[in-house]
């Protein structure tokens, strides 16, 4: 992949109901994730990945808007190819920002039958051999930063070393009171450059956490939710 970085490329990727016509194409502090909780459920999850050291190697942001670096451009692609690796997985709204990348990912029920002694209202846990699933959100996720840095690579040899924060930020999304407001989070982030929390210049930077808080109306942070078995808050440590 070699295309040049060009003001005519958005970071912006397009959702379910628009799909793109247009070529719109934190350190957070981790939380132990939920160990009851099976992230090979299907359902729709919001992601967000993050470079070493928030560096700012997938592009800038001028007029709100992202302008995306070669780096950035191999990011946006290997996301619009990935269902065609995945035939589990669909994809909604999503951006490439300067340092991180957000999305909202769907992963639907597999095409195979479920495992010996699973039924549709009890299906079986997802098994913990070594390393993830392949199904799973933390192997899908996985899998798609392992083939940005190989692409980054091929580009310029070593471009992609030490890419990537080893964790990733994960959430799912409960309904669709919840979806709309998170794909207008996403569609904003550029224009919210200035108070972003992975914008090491920002000095008052503005979490996503503090974001879903504002949304149902309450000061309940994500850690206390965690801490009280909110299986629909899992934020991911180390994938």
């Amino acid at each position: 992949m070699s295309h040049e970085p060009s003001d005519e490329v958005s970071a912006v990727g397009a959702t379910l109901a628009s799909p793109a016509a247009e070529k719109r194409a934190p350190v957070r502090k981790s939380i132990p994730r939920l160990d009851d909780f099976d992230h090979c459920t299907p359902g729709a999850y919001f992601i967000t990945t993050v470079t070493t050291g928030r560096l700012c190697v997938f592009g800038s942001i001028a007029d709100e808007r992202v302008k995306l670096s070669k780096r950035g451009l191999v990011v946006h692609q290997c996301w619009l190819d990935m269902p065609n690796h995945r035939v589990n997985v669909r994809l909604d709204e999503f951006i490439v920002m300067p340092n991180h990348f957000h999305a909202i990912i769907l992963i639907e029920e597999p095409a195979t039958p479920p495992p010996l002694g699973a039924t549709l209202a009890s299906p079986a846990p997802c098994v913990k051999p070594s390393g993830p699933q392949p199904a799973s959100l933390s192997a899908i996720i996985g899998g798609f930063k392992a083939a940005v840095s190989r692409e980054i690579n091929r580009l310029r040899s070593g471009a992609a070393n030490d890419l990537w924060q080893r964790s990733f930020y994960d959430r799912i999304i409960r309904d669709r009171r919840e979806l709309d407001p998170i794909r207008g989070y996403i569609l904003r982030n550029p224009a919210s450059w200035p108070s972003d929390e992975h914008n090491a210049s920002s000095t008052s930077p503005e979490s996503f956490d503090a974001f879903m808080c504002s949304l149902h109306g309450t000061a309940t942070n994500v850690s206390k939710l965690a801490a009280a078995g909110d299986a629909s808050v899992a934020p991911t440590g180390k994938r």
